[in-house]
């Protein structure tokens, strides 16, 4: 994803994990991290495959002594056959894999519904991914994947997963197009409260990585709500690849 579609600051509140709106859709765009955050020069996180050397080889058969002919000038000269960069290979994901747990789900899109509430799935067992975020194998920003850990209704959730997650663990998300293996840097619980002023987990201006959200901490009965959040961000092992 390139810096230009970067820089949303997502008011998020995570309020239901058994049911109900989890997420708060962000009012405006404004630059990640606030206004008077200086720009960063990015690097993507998993570098463009340089371009070939074939004139330098070329050059070297021939000693690197320069020609003797005459340039042309009757033509313009003959565009290079240089390749260009190897294209990168994007996709929204449709699956999840937990290497820890052995676990999985599928992965279905999420956007922002009525008075800005993004909802996941209701299925505890399905993770939505926020699809104002990146998609996987881009250059740049944040795919964020949010889910239950429990439902009333379909019980315990594939995320239940992430509380025992740790550094070094390998994620995969997939689609029919590819795949892209991520491996866990970094393991946190949020207050939710605090994730509202947290744009962090949710920068599209920071080297490609995968954030995974779901509920954890202390269970309210009378509100059927978590008071905090885990958030597991990880980074790429490699470039998306076709699956």
């Amino acid at each position: 994803m390139v810096r230009g579609l970067a820089a949303l600051v997502v008011a998020l509140l995570l309020t239901a994990c058994g049911s109900g709106g989890m997420t708060k859709a962000p009012s405006a765009p404004v630059a990640a991290g606030g206004a008077d955050r200086p720009a960063r020069t990015l690097t993507p996180a998993v570098p463009q495959a340089p371009a070939s050397d074939g004139d330098d080889a070329r050059d070297g058969a021939t000693g690197g002594q320069p020609s003797s002919a005459a340039p042309s000038t009757l033509a313009p000269p003959a565009a290079s056959a240089r390749p260009g960069p190897t294209q990168r290979l994007t996709f929204a994901p449709t699956a999840v894999r937990l290497a820890r747990s052995g676990s999985s789900a599928r992965v279905q899109p999420i956007a922002p519904g009525a008075g800005g509430v993004l909802l996941p799935p209701d299925d505890s067992r399905v993770v939505g991914w926020w699809s104002g975020g990146a998609q996987a194998g881009a250059a740049y920003g944040s795919v964020v994947l949010a889910g239950h850990i429990d439902s009333a209704t379909s019980g315990i959730g594939v995320f239940a997963a992430l509380l025992t997650a740790h550094r070094g663990d390998r994620v995969r998300v997939e689609a029919g197009a590819g795949r892209q293996e991520f491996v866990v840097r970094e393991v946190r619980d949020v207050r939710k409260l605090d994730l509202t002023a947290d744009a962090d987990p949710f920068d599209q201006a920071v080297p490609l990585r995968l954030v995974l959200i779901t509920c954890t901490g202390t269970f309210d009965r009378a509100t059927g709500h978590y008071d905090r959040n885990r958030v597991v961000v990880a980074e790429p092992v490699g470039p998306a690849t076709r699956g």
